[in-house]
């Protein structure tokens, strides 16, 4: 089983999972002055997720008196915990916006119709008539109905791949392990 690997250097394993708070006039400011560091690590297993059951070490280089025996194992923990967390509170949010999205779709495909059909009564109305003016209001209708089936579609289809690349990236942090090296 090959092993992908995530390094990243902190000054305290704390940093992991809160911001810094360096001041950016600070020679020390870095990313992780303003999001914690787990934040990276996720973005990266979703940028350039490891290939099927491979196992992912997180490497972290922390000063030598922040390493003591067991961390490794505190850190493993925390971050599937930290995981578990995100993937719970992510889950209720999709599930939010699924529900939202089924109440709406009655009502937006029936806003849908009412607007096509307030485009085709103006064609209608501007038939004969050459005025750039009423077509150019019929195109705008008609664009505003297809804008309206936006929310519907984005939260059937582009939500449904949203979770499946989260399900995806909580079955990769259970398989990380957390190695600690002090800093060379």
């Amino acid at each position: 089983m090959a092993v992908h690997s995530i390094g990243i250097s902190l000054r305290d394993p704390s940093h992991l999972f809160s911001c810094t708070g360096v001041d950016p006039t600070s020679v020390d400011y870095d990313e992780f002055a303003i999001r914690p560091a787990i934040e990276m690590v996720r973005d990266t297993l979703v940028a350039d997720p490891p290939p099927g059951d491979d196992t992912v070490e997180l490497a972290i280089s922390l000063p030598r008196d922040r390493i003591h025996i067991g961390l490794d194992a505190e850190l493993t923990a925390a971050v599937r915990r930290w995981a578990r967390a995100e993937s719970t509170a992510e889950a209720q949010r999709s599930s939010a916006t699924w529900a939202a999205a089924r109440r709406m779709t009655v009502v937006v495909v029936a806003l849908f119709a009412l607007v096509q059909f307030a485009m085709v009564s103006i064609r209608r109305v501007a038939i004969g008539v050459d005025n750039d003016i009423v077509a150019a209001i019929a195109e705008g209708v008609s664009v505003v109905g297809w804008v309206l089936l936006w929310f519907p579609i984005d939260s059937y289809l582009l939500e449904r791949a949203r979770r499946v690349t989260r399900r995806r990236l909580s079955d990769v942090f259970d398989r990380v392990e957390v190695s600690t090296r002090p800093f060379d």
